[in-house]
């Protein structure tokens, strides 16, 4: 059963997959409206990937995002699951670049993209990626995949760290497959 089928239910409204709202220029294009706001959504893509193997990191995925607050941490609004079986979470909708790419640019010396990202700008956005992550640290969460494509860059500032699928809580003691 491909994900199309699935019916997902948020804040009591009732969504098919192909009610969602589709923006082809962005990477996550599963949205929900929520109060004329549209919410990126997060699914596992198809019924044959929900084992619990799967399952256990997509929710640990939402449920540790979902408890770091922080300005560079992207808030998740819900979890829960289509009438399918299919997890979903409801996330803020992430607009910009990664890191990866602006380096990649940088290294092209695409002149644009050298005008907007200064080593000095640069050097900001680290130190926001940093406190990132000495705020999840604080919190027990250790996010094990920072890297260029898991930091976004926004256009009037915003640094967000993202991608907090491999993260572990420093007490779990749980040994991964």
């Amino acid at each position: 059963v491909e994900i199309q089928e699935a019916i997902f239910s948020y804040k009591g409204k009732e969504f098919k997959m192909d009610e969602f709202m589709d923006f082809p220029e962005k990477k996550q294009k599963e949205f929900v409206e929520d109060g004329g706001t549209w919410r990126p959504v997060k699914v596992m893509r198809e019924v044959n990937q929900v084992n619990e193997n799967n399952l256990v990191r997509f929710v640990a995925e939402a449920q540790i995002t979902g408890q770091l607050e922080h300005p560079s941490i992207v808030p998740v609004h819900e979890l829960d699951q289509s009438r399918d079986g299919l997890p979903f979470f409801v996330m803020k909708e992430i607009r910009g670049r990664s890191l990866k790419e602006v380096l990649s640019l940088l290294r092209e010396r695409d002149s644009e993209t050298r005008s907007q990202w200064s080593r000095g700008r640069l050097l900001r956005a680290f130190v926001q990626v940093c406190n990132a992550v000495a705020y999840a640290h604080s919190q027990g969460v250790l996010h094990r995949d920072i890297k260029p494509a898991n930091i976004m860059l926004g256009q009037f500032g915003e640094v967000l760290l993202v991608d907090w699928g491999v993260a572990r809580l420093l007490d779990d003691n749980t040994v991964e497959p």
